[in-house]
């Protein structure tokens, strides 16, 4: 299973200040792309969370607490691509048409503000296309989880021409897909890294060579 990103989770549902990654960008309030979002299922997942979520904008990074010794119900923190995200979001909920396991979140602004991202093609949704020699969760999950932390909204499939694509759907941008696809671009550079040689065949490690990597339509800003 992949990572729990959740480690280090204080008793008051938030992130520790000491975080450099929990500090407010130097921003104004209107600007701000970040919502924390309580009275979710105890047992709340990255896709559970985000199911609901859609014709909104893209997903830059997610967060899920769950219950502790204050608190029965799990929290979340949502950073959106852009402003603009942020507020159909919270239109949504608003409007009463966002529930979650079957309960209705509770949103507001975060305290800690995060700056909107730059406009890019980049996304939470990374596709991997080649041999099925490599392109496979049974060899890129372990490759992935050799560094990175992470979490799984869903995976597609595709075989076509022998060849298979996979749209790998992470939790978060940052530090998640972001991380997956610069790993990626180093082993199809034909750079040998210290997890390809110990667990990868010289076969396999040929065809990560000739893998295309792409980013992908997030699914939370598609119609």
């Amino acid at each position: 299973m992949p990572g729990n990103p959740n480690r280090n989770r204080r008793g008051n549902h938030g992130g520790s200040p000491k975080n450099p990654l929990n500090r407010s960008a130097n921003i104004d309030e209107s600007q701000n792309t970040s919502v924390w979002v309580s009275n979710l299922p105890g047992d709340c997942t990255i896709q559970q969370l985000l199911a609901p979520i859609r014709r909104v904008g893209k997903i830059f990074f997610t967060h899920i607490n769950p219950p502790n010794d204050k608190f029965t119900t799990s929290a979340a923190k949502i950073t959106f691509w852009d402003r603009r995200a942020t507020d159909n979001f919270l239109e949504l909920i608003r409007d009463g048409k966002i529930t979650i396991g079957g309960l209705q979140p509770a949103v507001r602004m975060h305290r800690i503000r995060a700056a909107p991202q730059p406009a890019s093609d980049r996304s939470r949704v990374l596709v991997v296309w080649g041999s099925p020699h490599v392109v496979s969760m049974e060899v890129l999950a372990p490759l992935f989880r050799s560094e990175i932390e992470f979490q799984i909204d869903e995976v597609e499939e595709m075989m076509w021409r022998g060849e298979r694509r996979l749209e790998i759907r992470f939790g978060s941008h940052r530090a998640q897909a972001s991380r997956a696809e610069q790993m990626l671009q180093v082993l199809k550079a034909g750079k040998a890294t210290e997890y390809a040689v110990a667990n990868l065949t010289p076969e396999q490690r040929i065809f990560l060579c000739f893998i295309e990597i792409l980013w992908g339509g997030d699914p939370c800003e598609l119609p």
